[in-house]
């Protein structure tokens, strides 16, 4: 998932498509939240993380979802925004680029079963709608707003009630109910200084139970409509509200969410436990930081994915109940943007480097 609040456009050109793949030898770095001395639950599937050839070349990866081992998904678009959209398809360690031929990108993508999928992003006159069926990837009819508005994520409780999110003038909402896809109604948010404001990852544990990023707050849906929920940061002297990029849910009572503070600049990670959103401390991490993705299995195992050191560094973290980890990686230039876990240590994540795209897995050696 690439949270466009602030970027609807792609970024300049220059980015290369990034895969990383967990599951090797490796060692965590750091940790925080849990007791000296103490290995968290998720050590022990921790491995290392090693990249992995992308077949797009010029192009950035945002989101990235798998079925099951040996069947992932991965979505971007082309670097200057323009070119075309981004597909591939892992089958068993080896990733296979889709021909589309489709103009502008997509952002989010989720998969229920290894013949239903569902993707979304922004074409060349609005939010883009896509999905999979076991003849391929076709384009969907969705409500368009408006040439400048996009979608950023999608989930789907059950294969007939599906959640999509974005923004442009204003956040932007639609469901899908089995036959078409609708708008419905968003909270008001607040409009950055680019004119522009959207909602990021979104995750549903429940049919009526979904949240969703919306920069300095959560957006959550509980059957009735959806309203705001406050970001737990800014309350220290000097710091700013929290800007939450990605949210993903083991239960209805345990989610985190990640995103940053810009002062300091630095990894923000919100826990969710039933109630109330806490915001959690964790491990300290090199220079200007941020985390962009993160997914979490039913165990409790969670990983988070983004960048440290300014974006010279990929950045990945886990827990396992007992804190963060910093967790050695493959020490790829570039910035992570999303993860999805099929076990605690059969993961990939998806980016962008200097040089275009790039995956990283820790599923095996």
């Amino acid at each position: 998932m690439r949270n466009t609040i602030w970027e609807p456009v792609r970024r300049a050109a220059a980015l290369v498509a990034l895969i990383l793949l967990a599951g090797c030898a490796g060692e965590p770095a750091s940790t925080a939240g849990g007791p000296s001395g103490t290995p968290s639950p998720a050590e022990s599937a921790i491995g290392g993380w090693r990249v992995v050839a992308a077949p797009s070349g010029g192009a950035a990866l945002d989101d990235v979802a798998c079925v099951s081992s040996g069947d992932c998904w991965a979505v971007g678009g082309a670097a200057d925004g323009l070119v075309g959209v981004i597909i591939e398809h892992e089958v068993h360690g080896t990733w296979t680029l889709l021909p589309s031929g489709q103009s502008g990108q997509l952002n989010g993508i989720t998969c229920l079963t290894s013949g239903v999928c569902w993707a979304v992003g922004q074409g060349p006159h609005g939010p883009l709608v896509e999905t999979y069926t076991t003849g391929g990837w076709r384009i969907v009819d969705a409500p368009n707003p408006g040439d400048d508005y996009w979608l950023n994520d999608v989930a789907c409780p059950t294969s007939d009630d599906c959640w999509a999110v974005g923004g442009g003038a204003a956040a932007l909402i639609e469901h899908y109910s089995g036959g078409a896809w609708t708008e419905v109604g968003a909270p008001t948010l607040v409009t950055g200084t680019d004119g522009v404001v959207g909602l990021g990852g979104i995750a549903c544990p429940g049919v009526d139970d979904c949240w969703a990023a919306a920069g300095t707050a959560f957006a959550h849906y509980s059957g009735s409509g959806w309203t705001l929920v406050a970001v737990p940061h800014g309350e220290s002297p000097g710091e700013s509200p929290g800007d939450v990029q990605s949210v993903a849910c083991a239960s209805a009572s345990q989610c985190w969410a990640v995103g940053f503070t810009s002062a300091p600049f630095r990894p923000l990670m919100d826990e969710y436990t039933g109630s109330t959103w806490t915001a959690v401390t964790g491990p300290a991490v090199a220079g200007n930081s941020d985390l962009e993705g993160v997914a979490c299995l039913a165990s409790g195992v969670c990983w988070a994915v983004g960048s440290s050191s300014g974006n010279l560094q990929s950045l990945i973290e886990v827990t396992g109940g007992q804190g963060w980890t910093v967790v050695t990686g493959s020490d790829q230039v570039g910035q992570l943007q999303s993860v999805a876990c099929v076990t605690a240590s059969d993961c990939w994540a998806v980016g962008h480097s200097g040089g275009g795209g790039f995956i990283e897995t820790d599923a095996g050696g």
